[in-house]
């Protein structure tokens, strides 16, 4: 169950579709659309910040493990000279952006024919298998912020969880040791959930475990590769898949010293995976589950390796935290966030040290909000990714901490309301834009129909709502008309189906940027396109989203509702991947029927479907919360979709997935209580 959380929430494939840009539309157009680091993010650690040189990898696979790591002189892992953080719409030069000596083969035809080869094997594997996990929600509030005070944590699981979910609750209680919560298939112990003292729940963070390496061979050489000034032989593995009915299958998988194999259409790439050396991750949750105070959280989570996530943290004392941990891979040359060299000098090194990780405690604030957002400024001495590695694609982390920042004397309602909020923000941006560019321009009826709609909408993604629906169509529109023909424009024969190759990437977020503060954005002026602006080109995607509307959906615009307009990619799938057996209550699922993550709209739009289905979990620790089981002041609901069955002709299949569509939630029991076999479910009104 590791591998298959860490591949989910932790693997990526950042450097092919890099390699991919860059060959489509130039390196420096490249890093000025997708930066190493944006300025728009809201991070949780401001810093100071310690360079703290690296850890090797002892015991694991890979040259920073198999050769030894070189002993660090300097601050391994500090940002090299020349290489600038931007925002989004900013320059960065060829020169800032690494070694000429490895430009030309990291933005070579042959490089992005092998980057467009492993990007397609990697998007033929199984939904949410690679990267497609939900990355996961939680925030924490203290002092003023919590009426009567202590402390108050919200989480959203991080995990993509079908019908019946993944997530299952559970309650452990032994001497010293009472714990409850969900938990996952496979992982005995509390993954996200409380204890007497502390609260915790997961949020995604900005990460890149995955480097890619262009191998040196040759065709005289086959099954060889050169590596650290020799040819070495190419290890080969060989599986048996046996498949029911038919003859057993064999798979050859050739390695290197960096990892696998993925292509050798162009070049030959191979993958050094992070995620690849485990994590002991049992042993980890055990110590969170037993830890009293802030400090003991930290030791505890000083074993976690991967997936890297943000665990954030509430007590009864009244005070939260944030620590972001797990294995980010250091090199000491090149550019990680594009195809290296193999050859040797670009090899991983070893690890940020657990110390140097971003973190924080009881900020001024008294607000912590993750989101998958970057959770450092452009201060930090350490890469840990680019503005595509950042899973906080519509500034979730900043609207929770905007509305956080005007409230006071928060209760558990307050924070179920922003946790069940229909609100999406990149509409809140870019709509006004929209209706401003339309503003004088020749439109059909229905185009003023449309439009008419969109003004006064509260932005909030209601099934029923025509706005939402008629927001759902033209973002993805709006995308494909500014990106499209740059696609289109490609010299090279790799770039069919580029869209749907990159769609995974900040784009979205760096088009909205210019909506609101580049109008005029290069971007906007594709070769051999008229130069446009953003609201031309948000003017023809209107017309068109509202043409494929007519044609698909008929009547007049007050009728395309989200769900009509969503109908068919919304699907509910089994924990086998497939869609599920017809149950009441669960099949079909409308778009508006289940509470609409923050911005979770425009991920609708680019990506075309919905999130997974999630855990929501309250808890509140001390100050007012009242005492359940007379030891301690913990007050905690939760609610997942489906049921605690896994068994379709159970009444317990889909008994919850009502009150999780409508935003509910279920008291959560103590473990003592569950340990004495006194379990019920109590509704909370």
């Amino acid at each position: 169950m590791q591998g298959g959380l860490a591949q989910a929430l932790d693997y990526s494939t950042v450097p092919l579709d890099y390699a991919l840009l860059a060959r489509t539309v130039g390196l420096g157009r490249t890093m000025r659309w997708l930066p190493v680091a944006g300025g728009t993010q809201q991070v949780y650690d401001p810093g100071p910040y310690r360079a703290l040189g690296v850890v090797p990898l002892a015991g694991a696979t890979g040259p920073a493990r198999a050769a030894g790591a070189a002993r660090p002189s300097r601050a391994v892992g500090a940002r090299r000279p020349g290489v600038r953080t931007r925002t989004a719409g900013a320059s960065t030069t060829a020169a800032q952006v690494g070694p000429t000596s490895s430009v030309a083969v990291r933005a070579s035809a042959p490089a992005a024919r092998a980057a467009a080869a492993a990007l397609a094997a990697t998007a033929a594997l199984p939904a949410a298998l690679v990267g497609g996990g939900g990355e996961g929600t939680a925030w924490a509030v203290n002092g003023p912020k919590v009426a009567g005070g202590g402390s108050m944590l919200a989480g959203e699981a991080p995990v993509p969880a079908p019908l019946p979910s993944a997530w299952y609750q559970v309650a452990i209680s032994a001497p010293r040791y009472d714990v409850t919560g969900v938990s996952l298939p496979g992982l005995p112990g509390v993954v996200i959930g409380h204890n007497e003292n502390i609260s915790w729940s997961l949020g995604g963070t900005e990460d890149q475990s995955a480097l890619y390496y262009v191998e040196k061979t040759s065709p005289s050489r086959p099954g060889r590769y050169f590596w650290r000034g020799r040819w070495r032989p190419m290890r080969q593995l060989r599986y048996a898949i046996p498949v029911r009915g038919e003859r057993t299958r064999y798979l050859t998988v050739q390695l290197t010293v960096h990892g696998p194999v993925l292509t050798r259409a162009g070049e030959t790439v191979s993958v050094d995976w992070i995620g690849s050396a485990g994590s002991p991750d049992v042993a980890v949750l055990a110590g969170l589950g037993a830890a009293g105070s802030f400090t003991q959280f930290e030791r505890a989570l000083a074993g976690w390796h991967s997936p890297a996530q943000t665990f954030v943290y509430a007590d009864k004392r009244g005070n939260i935290g944030a620590v972001t941990a797990g294995y980010y891979p250091v090199v000491r040359r090149g550019d990680p966030w594009m195809l290296m060299p193999g050859t040797g000098p670009d090899d991983i090194a070893g690890v940020i040290p657990y110390a140097a990780l971003p973190r924080s405690f009881d900020p001024p604030g008294h607000v912590i909000a993750v989101a998958g957002q970057r959770p450092v400024t452009a201060a930090y001495p350490y890469y840990i990714g680019t503005t595509a590695s950042d899973r906080d694609a519509y500034h979730s982390a900043g609207r929770v901490y905007a509305m956080l920042a005007k409230r006071s004397r928060l209760r558990p309602p307050d924070l179920a309301a922003l946790q069940t909020s229909h609100g999406d923000e990149v509409a809140a941006s870019v709509v006004p834009r929209l209706l401003a560019a339309l503003r004088g321009a020749a439109l059909t009826p229905a185009e003023q129909q449309a439009a008419s709609a969109l003004r006064g909408w509260n932005h909030s993604m209601d099934g029923q709502s025509a706005a939402a629906g008629i927001w759902a169509a033209f973002w993805p529109a709006y995308v494909s008309a500014t990106f499209g023909p740059w696609w289109h424009a490609a010299a090279w024969s790799g770039q069919a189906g580029l869209g749907g190759q990159l769609s995974g990437l900040g784009l979205a977020r760096a088009l909205e940027h210019w909506t609101v503060a580049d109008p005029s954005n290069p971007a906007f002026a594709p070769p051999g396109q008229p130069a446009g602006t953003a609201a031309s080109v948000m003017r023809a995607a209107f017309g068109s989203a509202v043409a494929r509307l007519r044609v698909r959906l008929g009547g007049a615009p007050a009728s395309w509702s989200l769900d009509r307009t969503l109908s068919g990619s919304a699907t509910t799938t089994s924990a086998a991947l497939v869609p599920v057996l017809r149950h009441d209550g669960i099949s079909p699922v409308p778009a508006g029927d289940r509470p609409w993550r923050i911005g979770q709209a425009a991920h609708v739009g680019l990506l075309g479907g919905l999130a997974g289905q999630t855990w929501r979990m309250i808890v509140r620790l001390g100050g007012g919360a009242p005492a359940r089981t007379g030891r301690a002041a913990v007050w905690a609901e939760g609610i997942y979709p489906g049921g605690q069955s896994e068994n379709p002709a159970s009444p317990w299949y889909a008994s919850m997935t009502g009150r999780w569509r409508s935003g509910g939630y279920l008291q959560m029991a103590s473990a003592g209580v569950a340990a004495a076999g006194q379990i019920r479910w109590v509704l909370v009104p």
